[in-house]
């Protein structure tokens, strides 16, 4: 999908409240497209292949994911140390761009600020228990729980710092 045709298609669908999903959903596949080629080819291209897939990072990631177990298990092996990897990355990822938001005291719902919502997050992506009722613990107990766990030796390692 060129540029032109994702404009024009939003301004003509401007009323419809699926039009937004919908060009997200073909934009996606649009971009998913080299990968999934890609990873069509890994039994034959070999080498090749894994470079472009290696280039396609996080659209690489789904298509890999989805994929069939490879026939050969170097090729499996590949798959699945890459897969790792760029899991790890993107979990990488996402953990620094909601760094910054564990600063901001926002008020959110429900009583709850937007760095309450972003230590939510933060633990789930790490798989870490947090704080037993953290949700309902006094604002000064909360930001403490926060300020534990940004200097805790699991964040710092998830983040690369």
């Amino acid at each position: 999908m060129t540029p032109l045709t994702l404009v024009e298609q939003l301004t003509r669908g401007q009323h419809d409240p699926a039009t937004p999903a919908r060009l997200a959903q073909e934009l996606l596949a649009d971009s998913r497209y080299p990968a999934t080629l890609a990873a069509a080819e890994l039994p034959t291209a070999g080498r090749k292949a894994m470079a472009l897939l290696d280039v396609a990072r996080e659209p690489a990631l789904a298509v890999l994911a989805a994929s069939a177990p490879a026939n050969a298990v170097a090729d499996e092996v590949w798959k699945i140390r890459y897969l790792g990897q760029e899991m790890n990355g993107l979990r990488r990822d996402a953990l620094r761009r909601l760094a910054p938001h564990f600063a901001d005291r926002s008020p959110l719902a429900e009583g709850l600020r937007l760095c309450d919502a972003v230590y939510v997050l933060a633990t789930r992506l790490l798989h870490h228990p947090g704080v037993p009722g953290f949700r309902e613990l006094p604002e000064k107990e909360r930001n403490a729980a926060i300020q534990a766990f940004r200097q805790s030796d699991l964040f710092l390692e998830a983040t690369g710092q």
